[in-house]
């Protein structure tokens, strides 16, 4: 029986490779729609390649030294994709790579609570995806090629492409489920191929038009079933009851998820939503805006507040009065009071928190229907629960101060828990805030605060609820300066940030708005009045609201926002008309907005919104093809320098030696456009080559002979003869490439294939 000549046939472990690389390659495809534009989604293929290189390059070496390897690769592909400008020289990663990876892991589960699929690719969520598309690539090459189990291979591409459904929540999008049906299918039928070819050698059949590895009965079978399992992939789920249909459990519902849910989560998934749901109904004697809670902290990221599920809140009966006002909350003499009173009906739970209007002073629920209030961030939760069907009433006292009132200079000193910001928040937006109230000469704090609310209100800014909700200081910069589009959420923030940068107490109110008037005093709710906005502390009148978010008008804020001589809806007494000031002629329309100069030319500039300048991502994608190349450059060469060297140091015995030395000097061959023709026998290749290239002293004749004899011959190699096997494989391929163009030398280096 003849020895097979080699070890394992190398076609099919590149077969191999390039079935898991189209897996590996479908999973980032459909992955990547998690972030918008192309280029998180190219990086992501790159990060796949670049892991399948390195448990390619390993494969045969022990599985540790291969993770070991693997983790040095994620750092590099982080360095790379993620923090290029962490790298020293531009190249390895250094110290403050590895500080800004521990930063981003320390906020990746911030920003998944907060961003909204489909997210800007923010560096903390990129690394994670990348650790996750690395880490399934690197997981699928060793189930698949190492220990031959491709249907677990499947398992984690296939969580990867779970993950992206649910989050954007288009389920098994069809073509991109076809195309990894696709990719499983190759990967089964390489492993198919290898259990195959323990049988005995799968010998070319040649038809008439090209060559075939099995002959057309073999396949034809196969095909069938191929087609048939795709066609059922795409067929099945659209007839089953319940696709693309919404969870039953809605996002923005809160209940049972957790104490951490922070409510400017549920106010972006409600905006965002395509079907907006009724939430509750209300009966008001006066409109209002229905509060959930006040966030007191920002931290750089998020606003939040410590006591966010008010565990820490003081335990109520069914029918109690609530705790007296905090600090800066004592009713003035001079201020008109409303008292607002309020029955709620609950149709679709929009969170833990009871919605009712500041401040409330007293709460019926259902006996017995006990529930914790808070009276720093003023939210209350019921303890059975928030509930489909619930009533409940809410009672509520309502400073009404005027213009007059509030503008005059405060002592903050004891307030400054309300004007904390990070050094490097108040460092970068403090500059935009002084440049808006100087540009508007406003000197008291509610001169600054309306300053600020009409700049925000301008034409620079835009409303467009498909932005993303992240909140931290570098989408607040690229807001103000750049983008100018946002919804509630960036203008409440920006004011409040803007405003806390100024030293005036504010914190961020979260809720809803008014809602749709209906017959009987009645307003509806739906998951579209979803809203967040400023509040502003002056000490003696409290809490007092603002609506920088274009489009918005709170009921109650009209007295404090113009002077009474402005004001067209009455002084003192009885509702407070419509907004004092027409919005046809804010002071800041026709004024550079700070960070950049206006220019009417500019797209999406005064007409438009002040949209910024069109995104292009032709940079990022030059950068990722650079990448991409870059990597083949070094890897390739090296992965083939270490295959070969591999080859002849894993000969354990002569007869293997020698062998392994016809591989490599085949496989070098192969690299300048002159490899061994499949099914072409040991001599046959010996004479085209002869005619091809000029040889001296027949050092291709013993490399042949040798080769032949440890492949076919009974007898042993001896150690002299793998020798010069060895050594005439390396002098005949030094006369090959001396004989050949440099461009096919140079060429060839970059030749993925390392059999020959």
């Amino acid at each position: 029986m003849a020895h097979e000549q080699e070890e394992a046939p190398r076609s099919h472990r590149l077969l191999a490779v390039g079935a898991v690389a189209f897996l590996a390659l479908a999973t980032a495809l459909a992955f990547g729609r998690v972030f918008r534009g192309q280029a998180p989604t190219l990086k992501l293929m790159a990060a796949a390649l670049a892991s399948l290189a390195v448990a390619a390059l390993l494969e045969r070496r022990s599985p540790v030294l291969a993770a070991l390897a693997s983790a040095v690769g994620l750092a590099f592909a982080l360095g790379f994709l993620v923090f290029p400008h962490t790298l020293w020289h531009g190249f390895l990663p250094a110290g403050n790579t590895f500080h800004e990876i521990a930063k981003a892991v320390s906020r990746v589960g911030q920003q998944t609570r907060v961003q909204v699929a489909p997210t800007e690719a923010l560096r903390p969520l990129l690394m994670a995806a990348i650790t996750a598309m690395w880490t399934a690539t690197f997981s699928t090459h060793a189930l698949a090629v190492r220990s031959g189990s491709p249907l677990l291979a499947a398992v984690p591409c296939a969580a990867l492409l779970a993950f992206a459904g649910i989050v954007l929540g288009d389920g098994p999008r069809r073509g991109y489920a076809a195309l990894f049906l696709a990719a499983v299918l190759a990967v089964l039928f390489i492993d198919g191929l290898r259990r195959v070819r323990q049988w005995g050698p799968l010998r070319p059949w040649r038809g008439a038009t090209r060559p075939r590895l099995t002959s057309t009965t073999t396949t034809r079978g196969a095909r069938r079933v191929t087609l048939a399992a795709v066609g059922v992939a795409l067929l099945i789920p659209g007839i089953l009851p319940g696709f693309r249909s919404p969870a039953a459990l809605d996002a923005i519902t809160g209940t049972g998820s957790g104490s951490d849910i922070n409510p400017l989560v549920s106010v972006t998934s409600s905006l965002q939503r395509s079907d907006p749901i009724e939430l509750f109904t209300v009966k008001s004697d006066h409109p209002a805006y229905w509060r959930w809670m006040g966030l007191n902290s920002f931290d750089g990221d998020r606003w939040t507040t410590p006591d966010i599920d008010v565990s820490d809140g003081v335990e109520l009966g069914p029918d109690s009065s609530l705790p007296g006002p905090t600090a800066g909350s004592v009713v003035q003499a001079s201020a008109r009071v409303e008292t607002i009173h309020q029955d709620f009906h609950i149709t679709a739970p929009p969170g833990k928190w009871l919605p009712m209007a500041y401040a409330p002073n007293q709460i019926t629920l259902p006996a017995p229907g006990p529930f914790r209030f808070d009276p720093e961030i003023v939210a209350a939760v019921p303890l059975a629960g928030l509930v489909s069907g619930l009533e409940y009433q809410v009672t509520s006292t309502v400073q009404v101060p005027t213009y007059e009132n509030l503008n005059k200079d405060y002592d903050f000193s004891q307030l400054e828990a309300y004007t904390e910001l990070p050094e490097e928040t108040r460092n970068q937006i403090r500059p935009i805030a002084r440049d808006v109230v100087a540009t508007a000469k406003a000197v008291t704090p509610l001169e600054k605060a309306l300053a600020i609310q009409e700049f925000l209100t301008s034409t620079h800014f835009a409303y467009d609820a498909t932005v993303s909700g992240r909140q931290d200081t570098r989408s607040l910069l690229n807001f103000l300066t750049n983008t100018r589009k946002g919804f509630c959420q960036q203008f409440a923030s920006a004011m409040a940030v803007m405003l806390r940068s100024l030293g005036i107490p504010t914190r961020i109110a979260v809720g809803f708005t008014t809602g749709n008037p209906i017959p009987g005093g009645q307003y509806r709710v739906t998951s579209l009045e979803a809203h967040a906005w400023p509040e502003v502390l002056f000490p003696g009148y409290g809490w007092q609201p603002f609506e920088p978010t274009p489009g918005r008008v709170n009921p109650l804020t009209e007295q404090i926002t113009t002077p009474a001589s402005e004001r067209t809806g009455g002084g003192t007494g009885g509702r407070p008309g419509p907004r004092g000031p027409d919005p046809s002629h804010n002071r800041f329309d026709n004024v550079p907005p700070p960070g950049g100069e206006f220019s009417s030319t500019r797209e999406g500039g005064a007409q438009g919104g002040g949209g910024g300048p069109r995104r292009s991502y032709g940079g990022l994608i030059a950068l990722a093809v650079a990448v991409l190349l870059g990597a083949a450059a070094i890897v390739i060469p090296a992965w083939k320098l270490l295959w070969r060297r591999s080859q002849l140091r894993a000969a354990r015995d002569p007869r293997r030696r020698a062998l392994a030395a016809y591989r490599v000097f085949a496989s070098r061959a192969a690299d300048i456009g002159l490899a061994r023709g499949q099914g072409e026998t040991l001599p046959e290749y010996r004479a085209r080559l002869q005619r091809e290239v000029r040889f001296s002293d027949g050092h291709l004749e013993r490399l042949t002979r040798t080769a032949g004899l440890a492949a076919y011959a009974p007898r042993e190699i001896t150690e002299r003869e793998a020798s010069d096997a060895v050594a005439s494989g390396r002098t005949a391929i030094s006369e090959i490439r001396k004989d050949v163009p440099v461009y096919r030398r140079v060429a060839g280096l970059f030749r993925p294939s390392v059999s020959g």
